[in-house]
């Protein structure tokens, strides 16, 4: 309980916010690691935006795929990352093809 509190009380000052010293090479490497994961997946929904643009696919349709592989990314445990990481770009190119329907649902506006 005390790591939790720890946690949340936090005694900063100016002095640690302004603190421009080199961070770890692992953390440098990790924060790559999800910059680049961050990139790829806007990357895929734009594609899958452009798919949606270009022919008739999307809607409806694959409003169900991305919900289920959301799902997917949820029960896969956590040492496979790879395919984490797969159902990522995934998820992301069927929201970017779904974004149509989801704007027409939500806020009744068309498209075209």
């Amino acid at each position: 309980m005390s790591d939790v509190k720890s946690y949340f009380v936090r005694n900063w000052n100016r002095d640690d916010m302004m603190n421009v010293d080199e961070i770890p090479v692992e953390v440098h490497t990790s924060l790559k690691k999800v910059y680049l994961t961050l990139f790829c997946a806007m990357l895929s929904s734009t594609f899958g935006s452009y798919v949606r643009w270009i022919s008739v696919a999307g809607g409806k349709f694959t409003v169900l795929p991305y919900v289920a592989s959301l799902i997917l990314i949820y029960y896969t445990p956590p040492g496979r990352v790879k395919t984490r990481v797969l159902l990522l770009m995934l998820a992301a190119c069927l929201f970017g093809a779904s974004v149509n329907a989801f704007t027409n649902y939500l806020f009744k506006i068309e498209q075209r």
